[in-house]
């Protein structure tokens, strides 16, 4: 008689592996596909804030000033002025713009120009502010008072955004 213990255990064995390789690629694309939603929702998010922020700039006056806030949470606020090479969906100009922060190791990879600028060209959302001041990046929280709130202000003709302290 032949020992077919061996063959068997083989054949299972094989079974398994291939049932192993589905799971785990049915995880990576339900995980991928919560992860483009969620991505979708943050970008219409930042695309009503930018809009706010729109109708709030046209419709200040001389030396008036004004506050909003601004979403999504996470996220971060970015002025690009025409010197500093603005993304490709400012078209050269000055603009603002809400998208993920490019987290980049200096002492790893040097300097790297531009990555912030792709980043918000590609999954941000961006606003042609012709007379805007360069500003710090203002990162988005929730925090008990709400999210990051901003002021904007127009003198001189020209737009100044910073973040409100909330104390």
């Amino acid at each position: 008689m032949k020992n077919k213990r061996g063959f068997l255990l083989a054949e299972e064995t094989l079974k398994i592996i291939i049932a192993l390789i589905s799971i785990s690629f049915l995880v990576y694309f339900l995980t991928a596909l919560y992860f483009a939603n969620q991505n979708s929702e943050e970008l219409e998010q930042a695309k009503a804030s930018l809009e706010r922020l729109e109708e709030i700039i046209l419709g200040l006056s001389e030396e008036e000033s004004s506050e909003s806030d601004i979403a999504p949470q996470g996220w971060s606020l970015f002025s690009f002025i025409e010197e500093e090479r603005p993304p490709n969906t400012c078209a050269g100009k000055n603009c603002l713009c809400i998208c993920d922060e490019v987290i980049v190791d200096n002492a790893l990879f040097g300097y790297i120009s531009g990555r912030q600028a792709n980043e918000c060209s590609e999954s941000g959302a961006c606003l042609i502010v012709p007379n805007l001041n360069s500003f710090e990046e203002i990162e988005i929280i929730d925090s008990n008072d709400g999210l990051t709130k901003i002021s904007i202000e127009k003198q001189n003709n020209e737009i100044s955004i910073k973040e409100v302290n909330s104390k």
